[in-house]
């Protein structure tokens, strides 16, 4: 579909063979501007919302709007731990330094940064409660959400869930936890650069 909406062209799909069925129960979620807007926004949130222990965010890219960065606090509140692991070094210098703005907001309320170190990881993982699942193409970001084609998978699954949190779990012990102070021993030029470029949210 993305396909013919792009270059109008209708592909042969006979190639796909039959469906390989297994034992984990999982949703495609697409997203595009064409008609999938705002689906996979929509999936997030309700994942967040019925945390009860632990939400788990690994992304290069983490610029929410308002609404996802709401529920994030919302969810840190009634005690859920939430954790969120980008790239020390991103490739992307104005989105990293809006995501720092943002996630200076949800450490001090109380999430775990924690920047992972080099090769740089393009992985985009969620996981909710040690029983759901999402992984694919999206980011946190206003691309990713709004314009860009993306598809992701959204798995409900206790055993394939702990698996991937025991590879987080690895991910997290090399990275490098930042804590409040941090933030606030930036220096004040850093600081404003970083709210500079949040301002650019709604197009990063």
């Amino acid at each position: 579909a993305d396909w013919v909406f792009t270059c109008g062209e209708v592909l042969e799909t006979s190639y796909r063979g039959p469906a390989q069925v297994g034992d984990v129960q999982a949703r495609g979620i697409s997203a595009g501007p064409d008609a999938d807007f705002d689906k996979r926004r929509l999936t997030l949130l309700a994942a967040i919302g019925s945390a009860e222990h632990r939400i788990r965010i690994v992304t290069p890219y983490f610029v929410p709007d308002l609404t996802l960065m709401a529920s994030l606090q919302m969810a840190i509140l009634k005690g859920v731990q939430v954790q969120i692991v980008i790239p020390r070094k991103s490739n992307l210098r104005m989105v990293n330094w809006a995501s720092l703005h943002a996630l200076r907001w949800l450490v001090g309320e109380g999430a775990e940064l924690y920047l992972s170190p080099p090769p740089f990881d393009h992985s985009k993982v969620m996981t909710v409660d040690q029983h759901w699942l999402m992984l694919g193409s999206g980011n946190w970001d206003a691309r990713s959400l709004r314009l860009n084609f993306e598809f992701d998978l959204e798995c409900y699954s206790a055993t394939l869930t702990t698996r991937v949190d025991k590879v987080l779990d690895r991910h997290i012990l090399l990275s490098t936890r930042m804590e409040s102070e941090h933030f606030r021993d930036m220096a004040p030029w850093r600081r404003l650069r970083n709210a500079l470029s949040h301002l650019m949210e709604p197009y990063l």
